[in-house]
């Protein structure tokens, strides 16, 4: 699971990830609330990495 601040940067990274054969999923999340999100969707994906980039 990536976590990004930057919308353009999360898609870059998750095409990335698909052409590397990976299973991905890229959020955009503003950096300023990406604590208040990141638990629930730990919770809803259960990915065995997490990614936290910043802008």
């Amino acid at each position: 699971m990536h976590m990004d601040g930057d919308p353009e940067y999360a898609v870059k990274c998750k095409n990335t990830y698909k052409k590397m054969g990976l299973t991905a999923y890229a959020y955009h999340v503003r950096e300023k609330d990406q604590p208040k999100y990141v638990y629930s969707l730990l919770a809803k994906v259960r990915p065995n990495v997490l990614v936290i980039t910043r802008t």
